[in-house]
């Protein structure tokens, strides 16, 4: 999330945390506006769907980028800022390139704990054909979050919703990057005072963007939900965590496994993703969904740190892609730089 710098007092950077974790989970465009349309706060979603930068948002009305007059958007805003419930309303928005998109806004009143912003305005779009349904329950419990009307009796489960949804990923409830990195700091100091090896495994789906574009984001969005549901049963102890890294990537953290032992993980990991047998007609190396796999291991110590054990198994990822893909790379972490070990 990027937020306006202003000579003005912004309390919503009191609130900055909690519309982060928000915001930046989001797959739509998610806009925090003045009651007079200026922007004042935007996810990373609204820039890649706009093309617009952050400064290019942040610096003129809302209304400049629509086919809505001034007049048009504040009345809207000011409905929004003034409703109890969402505010539906349509807009007609230019990205950078030119293209029209129309969107579909849902806006609430955001409380801040300043009278001094005046009303202020959380503004979400949805693209008038896409699907929203396994988004429902998430973007309720973050109305009621943001806009500070839940049930004060509810509080607390509200919060431990907000939690879990700020540490797993939306599409397929696996941990998150954000979960990942903060246990990775946790099992890195373990295996440090116990002197015990640490692995880690780095997932790719083969061609994933062919399959998008031949199949549609629905099935791609199936698909990754199968995958990560196969990464899962692959994990057997409660120490172990799988987490989407990114995209199409996966990534498994294994405390107290040595270079024999993530071997035989990943190998059956493969396999299990080929036997899912979904179709890919347009993958350069199978006719269904396949997936390569960068290893390493690393013993904690003065000479590797955990940014090493990270590198060194993403080197070992994009070895197992030049090899052809669908495979393994084990690339174990020490000083040395040592040319990784493909497993065929």
């Amino acid at each position: 999330m990027v937020i306006a710098d202003s000579s003005s007092p912004i309390d919503v950077i009191r609130e900055q945390e909690t519309f982060r974790a928000v915001s930046d989970l989001l797959p739509e465009p998610m806009l925090l506006l003045t009651g007079n349309g200026r922007v004042i706060a935007v996810n990373p979603a609204a820039l890649s769907i706009t093309g617009y930068n952050e400064n290019e948002l942040l610096t003129t009305p809302l209304h400049a980028h629509t086919d809505e007059s001034r007049e048009q958007m504040s009345r809207f805003l000011d409905k929004c800022s003034r409703s109890r419930t969402m505010v539906l309303g349509y807009l007609s928005f230019h990205s950078k390139t030119g293209t029209l998109i129309e969107f579909q806004a849902e806006g609430c009143a955001y409380r801040t704990r300043s009278q001094d912003l005046g009303p202020m305005v959380l503004l979400r779009f949805l693209k008038r054909d896409d699907v929203d349904q396994k988004y429902r329950e998430f973007h309720g419990v973050i109305r009621r979050l943001l806009r500070g009307r839940e049930d004060p009796g509810r509080s607390g489960d509200y919060q431990r919703k907000l939690e879990y949804l700020s540490y797993h990923d939306v599409l397929t409830g696996l941990p998150n990057r954000r979960l990942f990195e903060k246990r990775l700091d946790y099992e890195w100091t373990r295996a440090q005072r116990d002197e015990k090896t640490l692995a880690l495994i780095l997932l790719d789906i083969d061609f994933f963007k062919q399959y998008n574009d031949t199949y549609g984001h629905p099935a791609g969005d199936e698909c990754l939900h199968q995958v990560a549901k196969t990464i899962q049963s692959c994990c057997k102890r409660s120490a172990d965590l799988p987490a989407r890294y990114g995209g199409e990537e996966f990534v498994i953290l294994l405390p107290d496994t040595d270079q024999e032992g993530v071997i035989l993980i990943a190998e059956d990991l493969r396999a299990r993703v080929e036997l899912l047998d979904i179709k890919h007609k347009t993958s350069a190396v199978h006719d269904i969904v396949t997936a390569t796999l960068g290893l390493s291991v690393a013993m904690p110590s003065v000479d590797v740190s955990k940014q090493m054990l990270v590198a060194q198994t993403d080197k070992a990822l994009y070895f197992a892609k030049r090899r052809g893909r669908n495979l393994i790379a084990l690339l174990p972490c020490c000083k040395s730089n040592r040319t990784p070990h493909p497993s065929l």
